[in-house]
């Protein structure tokens, strides 16, 4: 994936024509004012595996300089960023971090294509919407979706729901089945 990423990178004009994918750097962006707890260590040893050098910093501490954008030493090509909406903190300036000002070098260096930024910050409303996974999976909808479809999201998604007053005591009563998650929550 990370090459296929690299070669349409490359192709529209993203990363310069003379990298070679053997000496890129991946790196793994969260944020530390709303850090997840997520699978960054098992995606950098995967990474690390397959020969691809990988690195995990939080988008607030990376410095564009030389049309480059860094996680300490490390010029970063390809950047893999998960993030949760912070809605739920007024002082937040942005939907991931406090300020604009600790996301404005990876913008920027995104923005002019002295990085190629992988996971949009959209996706945290789209892919990542618990809502809209219970959406799927909610039977009103079904009519929605061809029975091929529908094969492919019982097959894949978990069943998922969304906690009103109605279904609050099932939940509790089986609640070891569940996995409680906010909406917006990876």
């Amino acid at each position: 994936l990370v090459y296929k990423v690299f070669e349409q990178a490359k192709g529209n004009g993203l990363i310069d024509s003379r990298v070679e994918f053997d000496g890129i750097n991946v790196g793994l962006l969260n944020s530390k004012d709303n850090t997840l707890v997520n699978e960054f260590e098992s995606f950098r040893s995967d990474l690390e595996a397959a020969g691809i050098n990988c690195y995990i910093s939080h988008v607030e501490n990376l410095s564009y300089k030389n049309d480059a954008i860094y996680a300490g030493d490390n010029k970063l090509d390809i950047c893999f960023h998960k993030f949760d909406h912070a809605g739920m903190y007024p002082d937040f300036q942005t939907p991931v971090s406090k300020t604009l000002s600790d996301l404005t070098p990876y913008l920027d260096a995104i923005r002019n294509k002295h990085v190629v930024g992988f996971n949009p910050f959209r996706s945290m409303y789209i892919a990542e919407n618990k809502a809209l996974i219970a959406l799927l999976k909610d039977q009103d909808f079904s009519y929605l979706f061809t029975d091929e479809e529908l094969s492919v999201i019982h097959k894949l998604l978990p069943d998922t729901f969304v906690l009103t007053h109605e279904n609050l005591s099932n939940f509790i009563e089986h609640k070891d089945n569940f996995v409680l998650k906010k909406s917006l929550d990876t």
